[in-house]
């Protein structure tokens, strides 16, 4: 695969990046390591939405043409309506799921009261986005050092980056659909796919994209 890192690249090398990247996912030809490193890389140095719409058409395509298996993702909340499949997963090795999510029964107020509340995981995570807008919550450090919620609006094409730990949620607005990788695959009925998020992410300062202190 190309570089690790995509920061250096044009918007459509980031792109043929992207699709490589991907690429190397689907044919189980990438290493954890790797995954964690690109997820690192864009994390700490705050470019961690990228913009890939090509390779956003490619895997919506791939999602709709190829039969998966069910993943089974929010199996505990059976009455929202999600949908999502496999695109791969094998023990040891990345995995990804497409995932459909509909639109959010509360979608103002506390993020608690999302479909999905703020969580977090134990390997590094990159959300493609391929149909639909969203919002994307999550808790990073400013410049200083402090705390806070970045809100990042998302719509088809947008690459998303987070590492392992790290709290967040989407709003689904109307509904949603992307690509979740994972470093490490997790199947989500294991009790290892999510865990908490430890405090209350509605009791942090907001602020946009990028972060106006980053």
């Amino acid at each position: 695969m190309p570089q690790l890192a995509a920061h250096r690249l044009s918007d459509a090398g980031i792109d043929r990046w992207a699709t490589a990247f991907f690429g190397s996912i689907l044919s189980c030809t990438l290493s954890t390591g790797d995954f964690e490193e690109v997820v690192h890389d864009h994390w700490r140095r705050g470019d961690f939405i990228l913009r890939a719409p090509r390779t956003a058409s490619w895997l919506r395509l791939l999602a709709a043409r190829q039969a998966r298996r069910d993943a089974h993702y929010a199996h505990d909340m059976p009455h929202l309506g999600f949908r999502s499949q496999w695109l791969v997963g094998v023990p040891g090795q990345p995995g990804a799921i497409h995932i459909e999510a509909p639109r959010e029964q509360c979608a103002t107020g506390a993020l608690r009261h999302l479909n999905r509340p703020p969580h977090q995981h134990d390997s590094g995570r990159i959300a493609l986005v391929t149909c639909g807008s969203a919002v994307f919550h999550v808790k990073r450090d400013d410049a200083k050092g402090t705390p806070a919620v970045v809100d990042c609006a998302v719509e088809p094409g947008d690459m998303i980056c987070w590492p392992a730990w790290t709290p967040h949620t989407f709003n689904a607005r109307q509904g949603f659909s992307v690509v979740s990788a994972m470093a490490r695959y997790v199947a989500p009925d294991d009790d290892g796919f999510v865990f908490p998020a430890p405090d209350d992410l509605d009791d942090y300062p907001r602020g946009s994209y990028p972060h106006p202190s980053a």
